[in-house]
């Protein structure tokens, strides 16, 4: 079974925006346009109990007659639900231990004003059966009713018809007046008229041409009965080139189209067969079959050869004609469909006999399938609007607030009234766009937002919409000075409301709108709290951002500063948001908090925010090594100039080495080594420290310069501190500096008294310190000169032993 139960409904989340779109559309639509959309009702819906039995013409068909009255006279919208897989008679859904077969209507209970329920209560009294829910319940709606059907009584022979609607409690203004005086000829109708009734007639092509042309230029929807139909299926225009075989098979003028002349068959044997349970014309309790047993035409056949067009919809079938068995679905009682299986066509209905109506409980049944086809057929000729509000059976709008309405409709002529319920008002209620203006409540009000189309002809859709108006609300939060941050999962701390005193740095929370345009911005009080009360509102997604920048109300958006700027540069960073006191966070520390707005305020909106740690310095002078060698880094070069430091009572907790430094080709921490081969990993290398940034003890830094001569290399860091918060450097804060010097070299030689010259092509002898031999010795030195010819050291050559050395 599609539908049983019913399904407890759950609190709405919802999403209001500025727009109220309203989608019209004028014009020809198919039945399938408006099947099984799922819907949640609230507790108070009226639902029609159509399967009590046995059925009378106050449980059976006085309810047709109430859904008419709720339609033209109230604009209420009556859902439809049907069963499509049910079994005959079978369960269309059970709520509140109430079983609900034959086809239900359901009134919403946002549509139940006074005055319908009024009504409802008139039709009760009638016969009506049903029942106000307790709980919600939620279902597939099959069809939503929103127009009355305009019936035209044939006027020859309409007063059979007449009484259907007197059973129905139908007012004869429905389908054109008590007495024949304004019925009509099939040759009289035109777009205006939605449904022709024909119980009985003798069709001829000068009288009934027309309903060929009617039913395909303004889908007219055609009900046939006795023996018109089969007069009317083989009706022909005098070329032969026409036929009005509307549900049989065959070409015009064809052996094998249409329908055997009723006088030419006898009447079918009881009991009928009664299929496709699940249709929305087969909506009736038990069987039809007595109401069928009269008139000249009790069964219809199609010619030897023919068929029904595979569109065409068999309800009720004979299997027996005067002891001669037929095919099921052959000897047709009531069936249907679309002209000529053409979907651009009105429908056509024929059902047998020469007078269904009557009180009995087969003549009930036949009789609802007259206006559960008549209720269907009317889909095609209904101006088709659909008012579109955000999910949920209520929606909620501030107190004063403006709503922009929006109708679009496809048809020329079309007008447009726009009422309400609660006392608001509209900028121009006549036409597609008003600006809808809330009433000033005080409290919260239930409001009915209604749109009325009118077509050329009069008919009338209309679609309502609940809405509350709910009045002044106040949403509130605090600002943290939160030095864990998220480390204990709670938006915490110490309330803090500026980040500076002198100079001033006071904070703000901007707040704006779905459409990204600031509607409030409040200062947060010294004690680090602050308010927003307001009625001005509509139900949507707000954004609150915290800033040191007061918003402009009706500009765009400023921006989120990923940070903020406090006293002498200060960087403060957001550390969390959350809605509520206890664990939890948005999951994004961007400073920024969205919060759908309801019927009610909302507190503890807070932010965490806490000023970013400074990281220290210190540096290191060493001799540089030759080669590939690495230089150790004492860990106090990460903090001998100046400490790492956090604002009290945060406290440093790491540091993070961010990069291989310039001028080294690689750098190895704790045994690792990064380099061009073993990248540094993009968030960097984390080293545990003390509260002060030195790194604690058993850590090993050490690099490698990319040169073997004097150099500076320095290592970029960041200090960490325990909310996790990382450091945002200035100047040479986060530097470790190591100062490389040129290793010692030493340049060395000899002078000799060579006798015999280069003869041997080598500088040899004996070594020579001086050129004196007797008296003072004359001593000898070795001048430097650079490239420029500019002496850089003078060496004295050893007296003795003739060697000089420049270290």
């Amino acid at each position: 079974m599609k539908k049983k139960t019913s399904i407890p409904q759950r609190p709405p989340l919802i999403h209001w925006t500025n727009t109220l779109f309203i989608m019209i559309g004028l014009g020809w639509f198919s039945i399938s346009m408006a099947t099984a959309a799922n819907e949640t009702f609230p507790a108070g819906a009226f639902i029609v109990n159509m399967g009590v039995v046995p059925q009378t013409e106050g449980n059976g068909l006085k309810p047709y007659g109430m859904v008419y009255d709720l339609l033209k006279n109230y604009g209420v919208n009556v859902r439809w639900v049907i069963n499509e897989s049910k079994d005959k008679d079978g369960t269309d859904f059970i709520h509140e231990g109430v079983t609900y077969r034959g086809g239900t209507f359901i009134i919403p209970a946002n549509l139940r004003t006074t005055a319908v329920n009024s009504a409802i209560n008139s039709w009760k009294s009638q016969g009506v059966v049903g029942n106000t829910t307790n709980t919600p319940l939620t279902i597939d709606v099959d069809y939503v009713l929103k127009v009355a059907p305009k019936w035209v009584l044939d006027h020859k022979n309409g007063s059979i018809a007449a009484g259907f609607f007197e059973s129905a409690g139908i007012p004869a203004t429905a389908h054109g007046g008590s007495s024949d005086k304004n019925w009509k000829e099939p040759s009289e109708l035109n777009s205006c008229d939605d449904i022709f009734v024909m119980p009985h007639a003798d069709p001829t092509w000068t009288t009934h041409s027309n309903l060929y042309d009617w039913n395909k230029d303004h889908k007219g929807a055609i009900w046939a009965g006795c023996h018109a139909v089969s007069v009317l299926e083989n009706l022909k225009n005098p070329a032969n080139t026409i036929q009005m075989n509307f549900l049989t098979s065959g070409a015009p003028n064809g052996a094998t189209s249409g329908l055997i002349p009723y006088g030419d068959h006898d009447d079918p044997e009881l009991p009928f067969t009664h299929v496709l349970p699940g249709d929305p014309a087969s909506q009736y309790m038990g069987i039809t079959d007595e109401a069928h047993t009269n008139g000249s035409e009790r069964v219809f056949l199609p010619k030897v050869g023919g068929s029904w067009l595979p569109s065409t919809k068999m309800i009720t079938y004979a299997s027996i004609v005067k002891k001669t068995t037929y095919a099921p679905g052959t000897a047709a009682i009531n069936v249907y469909g679309r002209a000529f299986g053409d979907n651009t066509r009105g429908q056509v209905m024929y059902q047998a006999g020469h007078d269904i109506g009557g009180n009995k409980a087969e003549n009930v049944g036949a009789q609802r399938i007259f206006f559960n086809w008549s209720f269907l057929a009317i889909i095609d000729k209904a101006p088709q609007l659909a008012l579109s509000l955000p999910p949920g059976s209520s929606e909620f709008v501030g107190a004063s607030a403006q709503i922009q309405l929006g109708a679009v409709s496809v048809t020329p002529g079309v007008t447009y009234k726009w009422t309400n319920s609660c006392g608001g008002t509209f900028s121009n209620a006549n036409i597609a766009n008003p600006i809808f203006t809330a009433p000033n409540a005080i409290t919260n009000t239930p409001c009915l937002i209604t749109c009325t189309v009118t077509d050329a002809c009069g008919r009338e859709t209309v679609e309502s919409k609940s809405i509350t108006v709910v009045g002044p609300i106040t949403l509130s939060g605090s600002v943290f000075n939160d030095a864990n941050g998220l480390s204990d999962l709670t938006v915490n701390g110490t309330k803090i409301g500026q980040l500076s005193s002198s100079p001033s740095i006071p904070l703000f929370v901007n707040i704006s709108d779905a459409a990204g345009t600031t509607v409030a911005s409040v200062a947060v009080d010294p004690a680090g709290n602050y308010q927003w009360t307001t009625a001005n509102y509509n139900n949507e997604e707000y954004t609150f951002s915290l800033n040191t920048i007061q918003a402009t109300v009706g500009q765009p958006k400023l921006p989120t500063p990923s940070s903020l700027t406090g006293k002498d540069g200060a960087v403060w960073a957001n550390i969390g948001e959350n809605m509520g006191t206890g664990t939890g966070s948005d999951g994004t520390p961007n400073g920024e908090v969205k919060a759908t707005i309801a019927n009610a305020g909302i507190a503890n909106i807070n932010f965490g925010i806490e000023m970013a740690p400074i990281a220290g310095k210190g540096n290191f002078t060493a001799t540089n090594a030759k080669g590939s060698a690495f230089i150790d880094v004492p860990l106090a070069t990460f903090t001998n100039l100046a400490h790492s430091s956090d604002d009290t009572p945060g406290n440093v907790a790491k540091i993070i080495i961010t990069s291989i430094p310039a001028n080294a080709t690689a750098i190895k921490i704790n045994g690792v080594t990064y380099d061009s081969g073993n990248p540094m990993p993009i968030n960097g290398v984390e080293i545990s420290t003390d509260a002060n940034g030195l790194p604690v003890s058993g850590t090993t830094i050490s690099i490698n310069p990319d040169s073997d001569g004097a150099t500076t290399v320095v290592i970029p860091f960041m200090a960490v501190d325990n909310a996790g918060v990382k450091s945002v450097n200035k100047a040479t804060e986060g530097q470790a500096t190591v100062a490389l010097s040129d290793p010692l070299q030493t340049i060395s030689g000899s002078v000799f008294n060579d006798t015999n010259g280069l003869s041997d092509l080598t500088v040899n002898g004996t070594k020579i310190g001086n050129l004196g031999t007797t008296g003072t010795p004359i001593a000898l030195f070795v001048n430097i000169t650079d490239a420029t010819d500019i002496i850089v050291a003078t060496i004295p050559v050893d007296l003795n032993t003739g060697v000089y050395a420049w270290t």
